[in-house]
């Protein structure tokens, strides 16, 4: 099981550091289309790479309630969600409305 653990930290540390340039563009006024869904995938590299090192490295009561490391990991994971359910309704399907919004102004 550690070894899987490891094997995810190693392919989601990839991801993040593919994804940080468009990331950090996305909180920049030089933001171009797609950047604000890299954004949303470095977070959740960020995530699953917290909990991953917290299950090999952290504490072994893994099963504390009062646990803050777990708290703080899980309240993150829960809010990256609902940024990305936002994104994704501003993809929507079809014609994305970031898309038609830029289109509407010209």
């Amino acid at each position: 099981m550690t070894a899987l653990r490891i094997l995810n930290l190693i392919t989601w540390g990839i991801m993040l550091v593919y994804m940080l340039p468009g990331a950090w563009s996305a909180t920049t006024a030089q933001a171009r289309y797609g950047d604000p869904m890299r954004l949303a995938c470095a977070a959740t590299a960020f995530v699953f790479i917290g909990f991953n090192l917290y299950w090999v490295f952290g504490p072994r009561a893994h099963s504390s309630p009062s646990d803050p490391l777990m708290n703080s990991l899980l309240t993150l994971s829960a809010a990256l969600a609902l940024f990305i359910l936002k994104l994704g309704r501003t993809y929507g399907r079809g014609i994305p409305m970031a898309q038609r919004v830029h289109n509407d102004g010209e």
